[in-house]
């Protein structure tokens, strides 16, 4: 839990920084699967419209391939095998909440999923 909070107010001064989409991309980690566990940390990620993200997904699962999507924005990182890491660049074009989710089978219905809140 302590970890989620401090990604998530590392998030917020991130997102502070490099917001309106100034042409600088905002950096951030998200991990997956951690020991195993059905879940993204952080789960939820706040932006601007107009901003870009470069996110470095980690798949800390031992054993388990996981993807991150955001259909509405139609992201799709691919298969990260366990072990493995990918950046993926997000242009944010619409404002709301937005789903994150793993659809390896079994992950989304397991709790894998987050949100992307963008102001």
């Amino acid at each position: 839990m302590t970890l989620l909070v401090v990604g998530l107010l590392s998030l917020g001064v991130l997102a502070g920084c490099g917001g309106g989409g100034s042409g600088d991309a905002i950096e951030m980690t998200v991990e997956m699967g951690i020991n195993g566990e059905m879940k993204f940390t952080p789960d939820v990620i706040q932006a601007k419209k107009g901003d870009t993200l470069k996110i470095t997904l980690v798949n800390k699962d031992p054993a388990v391939n996981h993807n991150f999507l955001i259909p509405a924005l139609n992201v799709n990182s691919g298969q990260i095998p366990p072990g493995q890491t990918s950046t993926i660049e997000v242009k944010i074009t619409q404002s709301g909440e937005h789903d994150i989710i793993c659809d390896v089978p079994g992950h989304r219905e397991a709790g894998m999923v987050g949100k992307l809140i963008v102001e």
